[in-house]
């Protein structure tokens, strides 16, 4: 009998802890983060209504935060004559993402420049917990953007999205001290176009390489494949660019990069593709704190080269 009790016990116990739990990551899912302390991806609501508001010619760059981190759109928009609005953000939303939300967005003549980081067309192309951020916190709406697959990828992100968000929470109600660096990876670091610039007179760090051992995946670039035919479908057009990459990151991952330009021949046309993974590699002294955020010498070499590599594209009838 004693030992009866003792179980049924230790199943109310177990059976009680298992109600705190998913209370506990019901309520972070369910109730948004509105606090003022708010990270980068809350610019994708400011990115999104830029986008909105503007008229066609529109040069609509997409990608990781190798977009934000990496080119100055004022001086693109000057150069081409196209208003440029920088959707860069962190990788971890998911270049899957991303695209989705920008195609019912489209109108004829716009141009779709997909700049991703390499990792997003490996593990990251449907997001990480920073698409739990996006989905739940930034614009819950935005969960209809969610395929079937992406929300099952999903839950196994939720750990770590709850912790993080119980977290923010928490700071939110403990006294802030002021950094030297506050604006950094918070909504404020962009300015109107979208590009980070908060970091332009902060001191960088020593970036070491990390090499990409992956390869690409072939479901994903078959998924872009079918984007491309929906850009073009809408009468917008499509190019491709590689990623700024730090040169020793770029060097140690010569294997996956061969192979990706493999795929990425055979699903965009030589005009669309406007760089090469080696004319994207930086000197690591152009970097600030990861192997894809250039400084601002960094981005102001790369926009040079980014801007004379389009001019090209357009020239050669990338867009008419």
């Amino acid at each position: 009998m004693r030992d009866s009790n003792t179980m049924k016990r230790t199943l109310f116990k177990i059976g009680l802890f298992g109600v705190l739990i998913t209370f506990c990551y019901a309520f972070a899912i369910l109730v948004p983060y509105q606090g003022k302390n708010q990270n980068s991806l809350y610019a994708n609501l400011d990115k999104m209504a830029r986008l909105r508001s503007i008229e066609t010619p529109r040069l609509i760059l997409i990608g990781g935060s190798n977009v934000s981190f990496g080119l100055n759109s004022e001086q693109i928009q000057k150069e081409t004559g196209c208003e440029v609005i920088n959707l860069g953000l962190h990788a971890g939303v998911g270049l899957n993402f991303m695209i989705k939300q920008v195609i019912d967005e489209l109108r004829a003549n716009d141009l779709v420049i997909l700049c991703p980081e390499y990792q997003q067309l490996t593990t990251m192309f449907y997001g990480s917990d920073e698409l739990l951020t996006m989905t739940c916190d930034v614009d819950p709406s935005l969960k209809s953007k969610l395929s079937k697959k992406q929300v099952s990828k999903l839950i196994n992100e939720m750990p770590s999205y709850v912790g993080r968000k119980y977290f923010q929470w928490a700071g939110h109600y403990l006294p802030q001290r002021k950094k030297a660096n506050s604006l950094l990876y918070t909504r404020q670091q962009f300015n109107k176009y979208g590009d980070a610039v908060a970091h332009h007179d902060m001191k960088r760090k020593k970036v070491k390489p990390k090499p990409i051992s992956d390869i690409p995946n072939k479901d994903y670039l078959n998924v872009i494949e079918n984007y491309r035919r929906q850009i073009l479908e809408k009468n917008a057009h499509i190019a491709f660019s590689y990623p700024a990459h730090q040169y020793s990151s770029f060097s140690a991952s010569g294997a996956f990069i061969e192979g990706l330009e493999k795929e990425i021949d055979n699903i965009f046309t030589p005009q669309e593709i406007i760089n090469s993974p080696s004319s994207e590699a930086f000197a690591d002294s152009l970097f600030f704190d990861t192997p894809y955020h250039l400084t601002l010498a960094g981005k102001t070499l790369r926009t040079e080269q980014f801007i004379a590599n389009l001019k090209e594209h357009l020239a050669l009838g990338g867009k008419n």
